[in-house]
């Protein structure tokens, strides 16, 4: 098959199951939707751990083309000859094509989708030019999430700093849930493994952690996502799914 939908891989790195069974096996296959994907992820990541950010207005110019744009003439048939042409025409096969790969289309849907960060003229703007603004909030550190053994699963973690000056950490995993009986939890965990922070449950497969008051990220490095039993005890089941290492 070619390859894998734009528009799929956005929605897949929003966390939404989308995606045919050739496309999952395409994707476990191509480096090049693999690489997409990724990147979207990571644009997602950033984006959601950020705060506000000031929306700017797009360029004259970009305006200048919408109003060209609009204003074109339509072909139109303007006499009865060509009406009568045009009936007795012959039908053409009409053959359906796959969307052409539209790489600012792309991300203006997973902008959207991490809460309007591009919108109006501005998401025109980008749309017409290619272009792309700087995700809000400063990124601190951040960390790929490796698998643990009997685990095929990805992640990311991001440390930013909120509008409100607060350590925000957003954690993205990808790993199947058939036969997983439990839920997942978010551990900041220090460099011995031994005095860990449970930040709450990781409901689907993003999710936004603001860091307690008084945690020193740089004394609990360790980013750990683990399966929990629903057993009411709160310490670490010991079966983690994906871990990494904050790095500034």
């Amino acid at each position: 098959m070619s390859h894998c939908d734009p528009e799929t891989l956005a929605l897949r790195s929003l966390g939404e199951g989308v995606g045919t069974p050739d496309e999952d096996a395409h994707l476990a296959s191509c480096e090049q939707c693999r690489s997409e994907l990724e990147n979207l992820r990571r644009v997602v990541t950033v984006a959601k751990s950020g705060g506000s950010t000031t929306l700017l207005a797009p360029p004259e110019h970009v305006w200048q083309r919408i109003t060209a744009e609009l204003s074109a003439p339509s072909p139109a048939v303007d006499n009865d000859r060509d009406r009568d042409q045009a009936a007795t025409e012959e039908p053409s096969t009409v053959v359906p094509l796959r969307p052409r790969r539209s790489r600012p289309a792309t991300w203006l849907l997973v902008a959207a989708g991490v809460g309007g960060v591009v919108v109006g003229g501005v998401a025109t703007a980008a749309l017409m030019s290619g272009s792309s603004t700087t995700p809000p909030g400063t990124l601190e550190a951040s960390t790929a999430l490796d698998p643990l053994p009997d685990w095929d699963a990805t992640g990311e973690a991001a440390l930013s700093v909120n509008a409100a000056g607060e350590q925000v950490l957003t954690v993205t995993v990808d790993a199947p849930t058939s036969g997983a009986d439990g839920f997942r939890e978010v551990w900041l965990i220090d460099s011995a493994v031994q005095g860990m922070v449970s930040l709450g449950p990781l409901e689907g497969s993003t999710g936004q952690f603001v860091i307690p008051a008084g945690v020193d990220v740089g004394q609990f490095p360790i980013v750990d996502v683990s399966l929990e039993p629903v057993d009411g005890v709160p310490t670490h089941s010991g079966n983690s799914i994906v871990r990494g290492t904050l790095d500034a």
